[in-house]
């Protein structure tokens, strides 16, 4: 398996600073220099593609709130911009989550030396937030939730499910006696 630094390096910036001296050591056998930029370009590509997905899943998904919030009667088409958003968010972060990282090495496996588990709490969480945002729509088109309250209800999803992929906390997850060697 091989894996370029800077790769390994992005990544361990991405995840909280307590860990990257712990996960550096444990991944120091496998890091070699990368002779080859073109192969880290198409790991890069790949998982910038999957992020392109979900945000533009997630602009999708917020503009068609914003419509069936603030029409008279919901339209037919933010319920269909509601269903495409939703299954662009969904294809995106799962992509992202078994996008290769380097070599044979994924994303996942690096939440595993990190937080003990391949499903963090704060990933168990977003998923939660997926499933609450698609229900939403029945709220909206129903008018059960309208307004302010309407708009403070999605807004406050999103940042939460923004807050929990900025800040990954472990949130109870902690690697097993065997990965914290």
């Amino acid at each position: 398996m091989q894996l370029s630094y800077a790769l390994v390096s992005s990544i361990l910036l991405m995840t909280h600073a307590r860990t990257h001296a712990k996960l550096q050591d444990q991944l120091a056998p496998q890091i070699k220099p990368n002779r080859n930029p073109q192969n880290l370009t198409k790991i890069m590509e790949k998982y910038e593609i999957y992020r392109l997905i979900h945000f533009t899943g997630i602009f999708v998904l917020m503009f068609a709130f914003g419509s069936l919030f603030t029409g008279e009667k919901s339209t037919k088409a933010a319920a269909i911009g509601h269903g495409i958003g939703l299954i662009l968010i969904l294809l995106g972060g799962f992509g992202m989550h078994s996008s290769p990282i380097g070599g044979e090495l994924k994303l996942k496996d690096t939440y595993n030396l990190i937080y003990g588990t391949k499903w963090p709490l704060w990933l168990l969480l977003k998923v939660v937030i997926w499933v609450l945002l698609g229900g939403a729509i029945v709220l909206a088109k129903r008018r059960l939730i309208k307004g302010a309250f309407a708009w403070i209800l999605i807004i406050g999803l999103a940042l939460g499910s923004y807050l929990l992929a900025y800040k990954k906390p472990a949130m109870g997850n902690t690697p097993t006696s065997e990965q914290s060697k």
